[in-house]
């Protein structure tokens, strides 16, 4: 996949509320399952799974001018700007991330995982399915 890196800071400018933090946790979890770039449409597309069983389908396009957003959508209730959105855009970033290394960055990322976005508070990301751990552990 060979779509623009999108600036992290114009990622959360574009998201409303909590939608960076959230789509950020998205994304350090896993919930990205499908990210596509369409040069001919200049769109960033992606399925993300959301809180519950439910997967959500996120459409960014950029500007034709410039790898700046324009529009972004997205198939669930906040239909635009949303923690889906963000989760697909920083799926994206880390993909163009791990088919670049460079020295600041030999071989891969590791899934979840991109410089420059801090993980999430509370410790380490958990698994976004499965069995979650008992507290006493």
């Amino acid at each position: 996949m060979d779509a623009p890196f999108i600036d992290p800071d114009a990622i959360r400018r574009q998201a409303w509320g909590g939608a960076f933090t959230r789509g950020t946790q998205y994304f350090h979890d896993g919930a990205v399952r499908r990210v596509e770039w369409d040069a001919a449409s200049r769109t960033i597309s992606g399925d993300v799974a959301g809180s519950r069983a439910q997967r959500y389908r996120s459409v960014v396009r950029l500007k034709a001018v410039s790898d700046r957003i324009d529009t972004t959508w997205c198939s669930c209730p906040m239909e635009a700007d949303c923690k889906h959105v963000v989760a697909t855009l920083l799926a994206a970033n880390a993909s163009r991330l791990a088919d670049t290394p460079g020295p600041s960055m030999p071989g891969r990322t590791v899934p979840g995982r991109m410089p420059g976005i801090p993980a999430p508070a509370g410790g380490p990301p958990a698994a976004h399915a499965g069995p979650k751990q008992p507290t006493w552990r």
